[in-house]
């Protein structure tokens, strides 16, 4: 009887979850929806829909067996899946932010990964412990665009860092332990990015993070031509 009644109680909690992310989502597809009516599409407008949502999830609270901590960089070589708005606002960033000899070489690191290695097949980045090119290879390991990161990077944690340790290390994916709802509401931004542009009738999928920036940094009309309805990002597509 009790273990049936704590059961029914689980499924009631995770049903109520489920009811409340579905809300979230629904609220942050009508909020770009609404800059878009009211302002036009354009990456500056993406970008405020960015940081806005960035908000949110830096309120979200961290529970405290969370092991996660500067300089621990075991999830930052591996293949980053994010929307293509994102891309298009952290490449923005970029170009406005950093000098243009700084933007050059991240431009060539970026580009030599896409044309020398496999950045798309997530086998790759496991193999080679490949570091994402934003990982600071100073002594302190930290992410150079912490504060305009992709929603994949802000979702992930781990309870348990010697999960983490162990797949790097044997070169394999893990389930690593860690707390799905708190992933999945930060995860629903950038499905809402997705949902929102392909209302708006532009070609919107999840893209290999590497890969698109390689599109949206290499030509400077890739921005533009999306925005006008064209298929720029297709080769990033991961299926």
């Amino acid at each position: 009887m009790t273990n049936n009644t704590t059961k029914h109680q689980d499924e009631n909690t995770s049903g109520q979850a489920d009811s409340h992310l579905r809300q979230r989502l629904e609220q942050a597809v009508q909020f770009i929806s609404q800059g878009i009516a009211e302002h036009g599409l354009s990456v500056p407008l993406l970008g405020h829909g960015m940081m806005q949502f960035a908000t949110i999830t830096q309120s979200f609270p961290v529970p405290d067996d969370v092991e996660c901590t500067p300089g621990c960089t075991y999830c930052c070589h591996t293949r980053v899946s994010t929307s293509i708005p994102e891309v298009l606002i952290i490449a923005q960033q970029l170009r406005l932010n950093l000098e243009p000899p700084v933007l050059t070489q991240i431009q060539q690191n970026i580009h030599g990964m896409v044309e020398h290695g496999d950045p798309m097949r997530l086998e790759w980045w496991l193999e080679n412990k490949t570091p994402c090119p934003f990982l600071d290879d100073g002594q302190e390991q930290l992410c150079l665009i912490y504060e305009i990161r992709p929603f994949t990077c802000r979702s992930h944690h781990s309870t348990a860092a010697t999960a983490c340790e162990q797949g790097f290390e044997e070169h394999r994916a893990m389930d690593v332990p860690c707390y799905p709802k708190l992933q999945q509401a930060t995860d629903l931004y950038s499905t809402a990015f997705m949902i929102a542009m392909r209302n708006h009738g532009l070609t919107s999928f999840y893209v290999g993070f590497i890969a698109a920036l390689d599109i949206a940094l290499g030509d400077d009309t890739a921005a533009g031509r999306w925005l006008a309805g064209q298929d720029v990002f297709r080769n990033a597509e991961i299926a």
